[in-house]
């Protein structure tokens, strides 16, 4: 488990704000928060926390009003194209909302193969019950996880599986270990 990927995804915005620049977006708050559809107090809280993980820097230049305000580090221009896939195939089958939500990402990394509750909540830093409960959930609606009770066992023990779809998120999600 990534602890980069958990740490990204704290400030809903983040991953959209590392996105848009990696297609070339203006990387000032406003047209940022116009391109994305959000406040500038959104954009200003993403970027502001994307510095603090090392992924962007403030420009040191000075001068002209269109210069970008914020530069990608390299481990930001690393994991642009990752973001980018990550936020295409969101796009692509409609779940984007869910994949900009804190825990999403984190699970559908740690679930490479079946897992328990209890072996995800041991795999996954500071999720807490209720917040990986809600995100399974959320996660088995959108076909991104499949649920698995195996009622042989006394008492009855549930796993949770990958999905194929969530299967296409393995690749880009492999490429935030630091």
């Amino acid at each position: 488990m990534s602890n980069l990927l958990i740490d990204l995804t704290q400030k809903g915005w983040a991953l959209p704000v590392l996105g848009a620049l990696e297609k070339g977006a203006i990387a000032r708050t406003h047209p940022l928060a116009k391109q994305l559809q959000t406040s500038p107090i959104s954009i200003r809280t993403a970027i502001a926390h994307l510095i603090m993980l090392g992924l962007l820097k403030e420009n040191p230049g000075h001068g002209h009003p269109l210069r970008p305000e914020y530069l990608r580090t390299p481990l930001g221009e690393k994991l642009g194209p990752l973001t980018l896939e990550v936020i295409r195939y969101g796009e692509q089958q409609d779940v984007l909302p869910l994949l900009r939500r804190r825990w999403t990402l984190p699970i559908i990394d740690a679930l490479e193969e079946a897992r328990s509750f209890s072996d995800l909540r041991r795999g996954i830093i500071h999720v807490t019950d209720r917040a990986l409960s809600l995100s399974l959930k959320d996660l088995a609606r959108a076909n991104l996880v499949r649920r698995k009770v195996l009622v042989e066992h006394c008492p009855p023990a549930t796993l949770y599986l990958p999905t194929p779809q969530s299967q296409k998120l393995r690749r880009p999600l492999d490429g935030f270990t630091r």
